[in-house]
Parts: C-alpha cells; structure tokens; sequence
C-alpha cells in the first residue's frame, strides 16, 4: 500500500486502493445502432408522460406496477430473494409480496418523476420537496471545500441531485456510463438541465479531488456491485462487494461523508434526508481496513434509509451478486450472515 502510495505521489495523483472504484470501468461497448434505438425508446416514453398530466401519470403508473407485479409475482428479477438476504429468511410470505407490490409501483412512480423534472425550476423544488435537513448539508460542507454527497438508488434518487442544482448548490454527479454510450450521453443531458455536471465514472480520481477541492459537491452511490475489483463489506449483515472510492476521496481530501436520500412521501411529494455524516479525515496513504470501516458505516446509514422505506430501494439489483472465494451458503440457500444487523420481519416494516 506504501509503496502503491509513493508511485502516485510521484506521478502527482493521491494513493487509491486496487478496490477504489474510480478510473477502472469498463468502457462502452455497444454499437451506435443500438444505442439509438434506446434513445429513441427512452425520449418516446419520457415524451409521452410529459404530456400528461402529473396526478394522471402517476395513478397510470401506480397502476402498471399492480399490473407488473400481478404477472410477474415477487420472484420476478430476484427480488424476493434480495428480500430475504437483507431482512432473513424468516421474512412472513405476506410481507414479501406487501414489499414486491410496492416496489414495482415505486419504480414505475420514479419514471413519472424523472420524466416531469424538466418542467421544474427552484419554486417547483421548495413546493415539492421538503428542505428541513438541507442546513445539515450546508454546514457539513468543509470550509473553502465541498463535500462527498453519498446516496443510492433508493427513493426518489434523481429528485435529490436535481432539486439541489437547482437550488444552486455546486452538484457534481459521478454515473457509471454504462455499456450504451448514446444512452449515457441522453440521460446526461435531461440531468444537466438542472445545472448539474454529470461525470463519468471513468474520470480519473485526481480529477475528482480537484473539483472537491474546489468546493463541489460530489454525488456518488454507494449501492452498487463492485464485481472482482471490490473489497467486500457487511451491507445488511452480509458481505457485499463494494467500492471504497467515497472513503478514498474522503482521506486525500479531508472533507466529510454525508449520506442523504430524498425519499417520496404520501400525497407525492419528497422529503431530503440527511443519514449520517462522517467527518473528513485527511491522509494520503490510507490502509484498506481503515477504508472498509468507513464503507461499513457508509452502509450502516444506507441500511436505515432502506428500513424507513423498503419499498422504495432497487430491490431488482443484485447487490449481493458477487461472493467471496470459498463462501458456503446457509441452509436456506442465502449467503450467510456476519454481523448482528437486524434480519427479521420487524426490520422490513
């Protein structure tokens, strides 16, 4: 790790761990002509739901989610198996088709939502979302710097970003570009309508340090699979594998933590919450047990976020897909467990 360290000192770039996350995506690969057909499909649809009216457009949506789940069931995509690796096996048969239901009509919700976010300007956010916590991201902002905005794709995930550009906060969305660079490039662009940068994950981590140096607040999610190149950390009480890239940046930076969701409420409007913040601690050649502490506190308030509104996390995402070498299942086909995180059918309520 030192000597990992020293060679990027030398080439004028801060130590990231092998399992950081940033600058080692795969690239696009898709050809154009797939890519535009994609497109074409995504604008017609955001077009068509623009057209409607937004209490109309959600009851539609509402709607196809019953609908979905009425052919699909809650096994459909694996999401009643994420269910019982996060809340346990013991999970009532109820509950789980309670959380399936609801799930697909939260993701058919947050399409209307996305789609209507051009017609917003800084009055729609005040009217529509609920500020309360936004003071806590203010004053966690380092002073002269910016801060590590840490979310998920967990309730209203494209309101947040978007209502906080729009309010003039210095937005910078770090997104995985995919493997269809032309969809990439379409969803980029409805999200700087806002006034937001949108960043490829393919951006180099010094890159990433200069804008928070600058006083940017980087957005990054925190849910997301790491494949071989992560470092596996405890999420729900079993080992996911995860990249470390907030607690990098966090060290060669010195800036705080903030983990933030805006979550969608009764009636329809959306609620920013503020988790946890991590204060910063500068040091530029980190240990990656330092690292993975701070991912699995990270994950802690990721965790609670989920438990307040389980219906509204991307219970289709296999989270948990990749597993460490020589891991054994339970007797209930799961992976196992390794902390004491809550895992019955009280944490899914």
């Amino acid at each position: 790790m030192a000597e990992q360290a020293e060679q990027a000192k030398q080439a004028g770039q801060p130590g990231q761990p092998a399992s950081s996350g940033l600058g080692r995506q795969r690239r696009p690969h898709h050809g154009r002509w797939v890519g535009r057909l994609a497109v074409a499909g995504i604008a017609t649809v955001l077009f068509v739901v623009r057209l409607l009216p937004l209490g109309l457009a959600r009851f539609l949506a509402r709607t196809l989610g019953r609908v979905i789940y009425f052919f699909a069931g809650p096994r459909w995509l694996g999401v009643e198996r994420h269910l019982h690796i996060a809340f346990g096996s013991d999970l009532p048969p109820e509950r789980v088709r309670a959380l399936a239901k609801g799930f697909w009509t939260h993701v058919c919700e947050a399409v209307v939502e996305a789609a209507h976010l051009k017609r917003w300007d800084a009055d729609a956010v005040r009217r529509n979302v609920d500020l309360a916590d936004l003071p806590k991201l203010e004053a966690a902002a380092a002073p002269g710097k910016g801060l590590i905005l840490v979310s998920g794709h967990m309730g209203s995930w494209e309101v947040g970003p978007y209502s906080l550009s729009l309010l003039g906060k210095p937005v910078k969305l770090v997104h995985n570009p995919g493997t269809v660079e032309a969809v990439f490039e379409y969803v980029t662009r409805q999200r700087e309508r806002s006034g937001m940068q949108v960043i490829s994950r393919l951006q180099h981590p010094w890159a990433l340090k200069k804008l928070i140096d600058r006083g940017a607040w980087l957005c990054i999610a925190a849910d997301l699979n790491a494949g071989r190149r992560g470092a596996f950390v405890p999420f729900f009480g079993v080992q996911a594998s995860s990249y470390l890239s907030p607690a990098a940046l966090q060290r060669v930076t010195g800036c705080p933590i903030v983990i933030a969701t805006t979550a969608r409420q009764p009636g329809g409007r959306h609620k920013l919450h503020v988790w946890r913040v991590i204060p910063g601690e500068k040091n530029n050649a980190p240990d990656e047990a330092a690292l993975k502490e701070t991912t699995r506190q990270v994950h802690e308030a990721l965790e609670e976020a989920i438990r307040a509104y389980p219906e509204q996390w991307l219970w289709n995402y296999r989270r948990w897909r990749s597993r460490p070498k020589d891991e054994t299942p339970g007797m209930d086909g799961l992976p196992p467990r390794v902390s004491a995180a809550p895992a019955s059918a009280e944490a899914a309520t």
